[in-house]
């Protein structure tokens, strides 16, 4: 009994410390919305802990098929009956190493509970704790131009550099039911202090 109590303890520790780093994310998410408006771009600088995702990589034509692809990550999910943190996060890593119109390098990821073995063309993996800057945005990416800039920026007055490929999480994911009016969007950088 003693034995069963104590892994129960440190099970419910662990979704309380995953419930946490969820409210804090969602907290910080609904601070940048309600204080601030598209082009004043507050950039928020973040620990993201550890954490266990489902992933899929693959090239698209255009980044209209986006949405396709979480379609086809979630339609395995289901068959899989694989358990997805709440909220999952929903992210899409941009691999290439400049802006692309077509044949765009895309992986995209949720985050998970527990561990599982890999399938035929998804898999899983343990993503370790990193520093981001985020700028939280509702709609399309008309704003990127400005984002990047003010990016760039604010890495320069703070000494950070990259630290890895962006990504977007999104609240709202890319769906044919939501417009990308209605996305809401973390545009997530991973970063470093210079050395």
């Amino acid at each position: 009994m003693s034995s069963y109590l104590n892994e129960l303890l440190i099970k419910r520790q662990k979704e309380l410390k995953d419930m946490e780093d969820n409210i804090t994310h969602i907290s910080s998410a609904l601070q940048s919305i309600n204080k601030n408006s598209i082009y004043s771009f507050k950039i928020n600088l973040k620990e993201i802990p550890q954490h266990n995702v489902v992933r899929l990589r693959k090239k698209i034509y255009s980044y209209q098929e986006e949405a396709n692809l979480f379609q086809t990550m979630f339609n395995k999910i289901v068959e899989q009956n694989i358990k997805l943190q709440n909220p999952p996060y929903n992210i899409a890593i941009y691999h290439d190493k400049e802006f692309k119109n077509t044949n765009i390098d895309i992986e995209i990821q949720c985050s998970v509970v527990g561990q599982y073995s890999n399938l035929h063309d998804i898999t899983f993996k343990t993503v370790p704790s990193k520093t981001i800057i985020s700028i939280v945005m509702q709609g399309n990416f008309d704003f990127m131009n400005g984002l990047n800039l003010a990016v760039v920026n604010w890495l320069k007055d703070n000494h950070y550099v990259f630290a890895g490929p962006m990504y977007n999480v999104y609240h709202r994911p890319p769906s044919e039911s939501v417009t990308s009016e209605n996305w809401l969007i973390e545009v997530c950088f991973p970063v470093e202090k210079e050395k």
